[in-house]
């Protein structure tokens, strides 16, 4: 039976090939397609994916026939790394529903591999998931319990990944100082590595911390800066973002024009890649524009379009923008009934995302977390001390013992003088 899924796994495979032109050039489907080694051919499958989350389509087919693979091989290892790749493939096109399935998929083979890197990264990417879905104390507990693992592993890139992350938390809820202070801790790490990538990606969430400050000028400077090396790099996805957060701070001193040539370059490159929920951001604020220019129809075909992307990809905190954006807009135009319709749909959708009392538990465990950090030294100083007593203690057992000897040896002397 698993013969002869595979087979089909490997039909399928080459008839996609086709669509590649069957480039044998491209050395990562090379292996895939002659190495004998079943860990070499999974292992290029995974590197082929990574390269191509610029193109979810492609990337989630081939992560799909890892999956697919890794079960063929037996290998517990391989389905935690291929779901997890699958789900990353799925971050990119904007599903965050099947994203949040597969890390689950990915977390179950690495709990029973007992595997502490792998169950780290799939926190962090939970996380990642319950913050675009504007859960932010769920997103928050996942971060710091990611974090713990990782402190204990010592990984620095996924310790700086996570820190900046939980940067965007404390944003989001309005806590300046400590949204800067992890912010800082993971470019210091960064820099340290020379992760461009992840430099790039801390740059530019300081300077959306600046933009909501309304320091606009040092938020285009971090944003320029950002932008600099996503370009260098070759990160399509960043740039998107930081093109669209330009089109923001422009749009906030109410330069309109140019916040729309920066948010159209957003949603070329977006449509491009296929980034659905970096997309439906873009349509809002392209929207936002149309609407404070009185364009209303505009406003409305944008709105419309950014609900349907919303819905379909589970992403609640555009859908909730949405609602807003549309009931501000028919109260604008003086309909009342429509203005109400999408007001309940807002307060619905906000306050399933975000209450008072998840601010109060997202308090509580930052709280706890920074109680247990100073337990920790307390409990490292209270060691070293223990052990400074110990060794205090030896040393004068070791000099008594010295002296003892000493004054044994005189007296010896002095008896064989008496002699």
């Amino acid at each position: 039976m698993k013969k002869s899924v595979l087979l089909i796994i490997l039909i399928n495979i080459l008839c996609l090939s086709n669509i590649f032109g069957q480039d044998k050039k491209d050395s990562l489907l090379y292996v895939f397609y002659n190495n004998k080694q079943d860990s070499n051919r999974i292992n290029a499958l995974h590197q082929f994916v990574k390269i191509n989350y610029s193109t979810p389509d492609s990337a989630i087919k081939y992560a799909e026939f890892a999956v697919e693979f890794a079960k063929n091989i037996e290998s517990d290892l391989w389905q935690a790394k291929s779901y997890n790749l699958l789900a990353i493939s799925h971050y990119y096109q904007g599903d965050l529903i099947k994203c949040k399935e597969n890390l689950n998929q990915s977390l179950f083979f690495y709990n029973k591999l007992k595997n502490k890197s792998g169950m780290a990264t799939c926190y962090n990417g939970l996380g990642v998931v319950n913050y675009d879905q504007g859960k932010l104390y769920e997103a928050l507990q996942l971060y710091i319990k990611s974090l713990r693992m990782k402190q204990k592993i010592g990984d620095k890139a996924s310790i700086a990944m996570t820190l900046n992350n939980i940067g965007n938390v404390y944003k989001d809820l309005n806590k300046v100082e400590k949204s800067l202070e992890y912010y800082n801790k993971s470019l210091e790490i960064k820099n340290s590595i020379d992760d461009l990538h992840g430099k790039a990606m801390t740059l530019n969430n300081i300077g959306l911390l600046y933009h909501n400050q309304g320091n606009y000028l040092k938020a285009q400077d971090y944003y320029s800066q950002s932008l600099k090396i996503k370009k260098e790099i070759g990160d399509a996805h960043g740039e998107a973002m930081t093109l669209n957060n330009i089109g923001l701070n422009y749009e906030l001193q109410k330069e309109y024009k140019e916040a729309l040539k920066y948010y159209l370059k957003s949603v070329e490159i977006r449509e491009q890649i296929d980034d659905q929920f970096g997309l439906a951001m873009n349509l809002i604020n392209i929207a936002t524009v149309y609407r404070e220019m009185g364009q209303y129809s505009s406003t409305y075909n944008y709105l419309n379009r950014a609900e349907e992307i919303a819905r379909r990809i589970g992403a609640n905190t555009q859908l909730r923008d949405c609602y807003q954006r549309l009931y501000e807009t028919y109260e604008l135009q003086g309909k009342p009934v429509q203005a109400y319709k999408y007001y309940k749909l807002y307060i619905a959708t906000k306050d399933s995302m975000m209450g008072e009392e998840s601010i109060k538990h997202t308090e509580k465990l930052q709280a706890q977390y920074e109680n247990e950090k100073q337990q920790l030294v307390i409990q490292n100083l209270s060691k070293k001390e223990e052990i400074n007593i110990a060794e205090l203690a030896k040393n004068n057992a070791e000099l008594k013992s010295k002296r003892i000897i000493n004054y044994s040896l005189i007296i010896g002397l002095i008896i064989s003088a008496a002699f």
